[in-house]
Order: C-alpha cells, then structure tokens, then sequence
C-alpha cells in the first residue's frame, strides 16, 4: 500500500536529480551523508509541543479511583490469560537529501503494521502494512531551484508536505512567522522531523481505526497494544508511552508514581486540561490513564521501566483497570534484551519494529548514511 511509486527507486531518483541538476549549473548542497534525523541530536528549538500543555502545570487531572493518587499492586496471571492479542508499531526514518539556500530538503519514509499473535505464532495482519514516503519542502519559499526542484518531483508523482507547524498558518495563507521560521535552518529541520512524527502518527491512527472497525477485532474479541499514545477513545485499544517527558502527576502524588515498586501501579486518572468547557458540560472525552512500573528500579533513574497506560474514556472499573495491567505484566517475558529500550518494551511490539525496520531498510538500498 506504498503512496508514492518513487520510493523503489528513491537511491537512484536522487542521484538522477543531483546528476541532472548539476548538469544544468543548479546547485543542490548535498546532504546524503548526514544520516536520519532519528540519530541526530536535538536542535534545541521547540516548535509547537504535541500535547499540547508546555505551558500548564501542574496539569489538571481527574482522579478515577482514589484521592489521592495511590499505589495499587496488579493482581498477577498467566501469560496464556492475557487477551492482548494485537499490536500496534510504526516505524519512521528522516532524511537530509539537500539543502538550497538555508533550506532542507528532507525526505521522510514511514511504515506501520498490526501484529497478530495466535498462541506462540505472530504474523502481520496483511490489510493493516502500510508504508508511505514524503518529501518535506516548504511551499511558500521560492527561488529558482526551489521551484525547478518542486517540479521535477511532481512530475514523479511524489507527495509533497509543507513542514511548518500549523500555527504558521492562518486561512491557510503563511504568516510572517513562516517566513521568519523559513529563514532559520535549524528551525527548518525541527518542524521537518516533527511533521515527520506527524506523518507516521496519522499512519498509526488510520491503521488503528481500520483495525477497530473492521470485521477482525468483532471474531475474537482481542485487545490491541499501541506503541504510543492513544489519541482516540477506542475499545479494546490500550496505548503504551513509553516517554515520560510529559509528567502528569505532582508533588506528593509525583513521589508515589516515582516510588511505584515493580509491580504496581498507581490509580487511574483523566488528563482534562484544557477542556473547560467539555469538564462544565460533563462530555469531556479524555483517556483514561495510569502508569506502571514493568521491573525493579533499585539503583536506577527513577524513570527505569515506568510506563504510562492509556485506554479509552470508557475505562474506569478498578476490576477492568486491574485486568488490563495484569496482561500487561504477564508480557515482560521474554525480554527484549539486546533494545536498550528493553526495560519498558514488550516483547511483540520489538519483533513487529525489526520487521518495520528491515521494509523502511530495503527502500533505502543504496543511500550512502
């Protein structure tokens, strides 16, 4: 389900251009060498946080099931008990190509796929692999070579993407903060990686609503683990986060989540910050969340194998709670040892990435980094 045909032939399309170009005595500043945005380190510039509460906190929670937020030790099960029978991934690698000017060009490969696990056998579910490639150049800057470079890829049927964040924008027309923004490369190359992030985010979540509403989840009645946030009120979906950049909890509820032992979590609560007006009407539609500490943290960061849960609004017996989390226990084994990630990894969710990784790897068959 590739959207664009050029990506079997990405190596080759490139260095046709650079050829052609240079040929032609337009200048492309290479970039080939740079190696994906993925390994880089970060620029520094902060364009527009996801979650959309980089300046609220403490964050405004509901409580669930206690006031305050408490420890709760899972109740343990078999792994054969669990009913997580699905599992989510995508899998992403952003490329320096060129530079015209202070601008990048970048190109973004994105690939996502459902795991199915049927007793010991695991098997992606064909309908759900999904692969996309996008170059990211901003529309409104023109030069010469901008505009010769556009066409070209046009003419090759390839997709794509203005980079700048939506604020950028008003009535779709750019404001002078684009402009501002198009001026400062690093700023260029943070928006390419976060809508790169936006890319294979939407992959995930078209992936996610196939599986929900198709005809496969209503036959067995399985969960499906998402590698990541949830986003959407979804039944039987439960969204793992890994990343705890965004820390929902404060102060003495902050020391339980920090203190959770192995084992436990702590109870459940709603994110509700910033709906107002959804909190007033009682129709707020937020996850329901809580955090789970998978293994010992003894003599590591406090953050050492913390995850944070999330499922849909629905979600609030302590019973159903209890259950999720258990399944999510019985997980653990086996470990994913050789992902330093491993901590807070499940084991499905490790195997489904190398097979994402190896199809992003095979389109890039040739690329010097």
């Amino acid at each position: 389900m590739a959207r664009s045909s050029l990506t079997a032939r990405f190596t080759n399309v490139v260095m046709e251009i650079q050829h052609d170009f240079s040929a032609q005595g337009v200048r492309l500043a290479d970039m080939r060498r740079a190696g994906s945005l993925e390994t880089q380190r970060e620029s520094g510039f902060d364009l527009d946080r996801a979650d959309g509460a980089a300046d609220e906190w403490p964050l405004t929670i509901e409580r669930i099931e206690h006031q305050p937020i408490r420890a709760i030790e899972i109740p343990k099960v078999a792994p054969g008990a669990s009913r997580l029978r699905y599992f989510l991934d995508g899998s992403q690698k952003t490329l320096l190509v060129w530079r015209i000017g202070v601008v990048p060009v970048v190109s973004a490969f994105a690939v996502a796929a459902v795991l199915a696990r049927d007793g010991g056998d695991c098997t992606i579910v064909p309908e759900t692999l999904t692969f996309s490639h996008t170059w990211l150049i901003p529309e409104h800057v023109s030069s010469p070579e901008l505009d010769r470079l556009r066409l070209r890829l046009r003419d090759d049927n390839a997709d794509i993407v203005d980079p700048m964040p939506v604020r950028c924008f008003q009535d779709s027309q750019p404001t002078a903060e684009y402009f501002a923004l198009a001026g400062n490369y690093g700023a260029m190359v943070t928006a390419a990686q976060q809508k790169a992030n936006e890319l294979r985010s939407e992959l995930e979540r078209d992936i996610l609503r196939q599986w929900a509403y198709g005809s496969r989840r209503s036959q067995d009645g399985g969960f499906i683990v998402v590698d990541g946030k949830l986003r959407e009120n979804i039944p039987h979906a439960v969204g793992l986060v890994k990343s705890l950049d965004m820390q929902h909890l404060a102060g003495s509820e902050a020391e339980v989540l920090f203190s959770l032992p192995a084992g436990y979590r702590t109870s459940a609560f709603r994110y509700v910050g910033r709906q107002t007006e959804e909190r007033e009407s009682g129709k707020s539609d937020a996850r329901t969340m809580w955090y789970i500490r998978l293994w010992d943290a003894a003599g590591m960061d406090a953050r050492h194998s913390l995850v944070r849960i999330e499922a849909a609004h629905e979600v609030a017996d302590p019973a159903e709670i209890d259950r999720i989390s258990s399944w999510l226990m019985a997980e653990r084994i086996p470990r994913a040892t050789q992902d330093p990630r491993w901590a807070t990894l499940l084991y499905p969710i490790h195997f489904l990435e190398e097979i994402l990784k190896r199809r992003i790897a095979g389109e890039l068959t040739g690329w010097p980094s």
